[in-house]
């Protein structure tokens, strides 16, 4: 039999929703990482059981504590768990009339957890087909009336690129390459949000 239970995994996610930190640290180990999927400001891994709690905060905030993950299925080993959730969540000010992609998620997500002496000490989340999409424009920047701000970010970075490809590799001059670490230009990592 699993040391690592479907009620040990409910458990640790009641304890999560609490936000009783005493009671988290039954469950979440201090020194813990999640990996956040997709390429948005809250993508990437966040380290250790501060930085979990302050990117778990930060959706708090973003959706004005909207977002709520309904259990679908958890399955377990002795070392992982996996759970599938229904996620479901409204940016700040959309309560219960957001749109998708912009104001409203609503996504299935599989969460792959790894634990120790009956601690998560590593969680990663994985969002399938479009949901990965839907993801990443629900957590972009929105406008009073919900639209999408910064829609020339991506022509911008298209045409910073393809000037220094044309005169850097054309030329052969390098310096050009500079231009690529100007303050509008955005790099995306993969696993990762933005570099500003």
């Amino acid at each position: 039999m699993p040391y690592v239970t479907p009620e040990l995994v409910g458990k640790a996610y009641e304890a999560l929703a609490s936000g009783n930190r005493a009671e988290i640290e039954k469950y979440w180990d201090k020194d813990m990482n999640w990996l956040v999927p997709g390429h948005n400001k809250l993508s990437g891994w966040h380290h250790g059981l501060d930085g979990f709690l302050a990117f778990m905060g930060e959706v708090g905030r973003l959706s004005n504590r909207s977002f709520h993950m309904t259990p679908i299925a958890v399955m377990v080993s002795d070392e992982y768990s996996a759970d599938v959730t229904h996620n479901l969540g409204f940016r700040a000010g959309f309560e219960e009339r957001g749109t998708v992609p912009y104001t409203r998620l609503d996504i299935d997500v599989v969460h792959v957890l790894r634990w120790r002496d009956g601690k998560v000490i590593e969680g990663r989340g994985a969002i399938f087909g479009d949901g990965t999409n839907e993801y990443d424009l629900f957590w972009s920047p929105n406008g009073p009336e919900g639209e999408r701000l910064g829609e020339t970010t991506q022509e911008r970075n298209k045409a910073i690129i393809r000037r220094a490809i044309e005169q850097g590799w054309n030329t052969g001059d390098l310096s050009v390459i500079e231009e690529l670490y100007a303050p509008e230009f955005v790099f995306h990592q993969e696993g990762g949000g933005a570099i500003e």
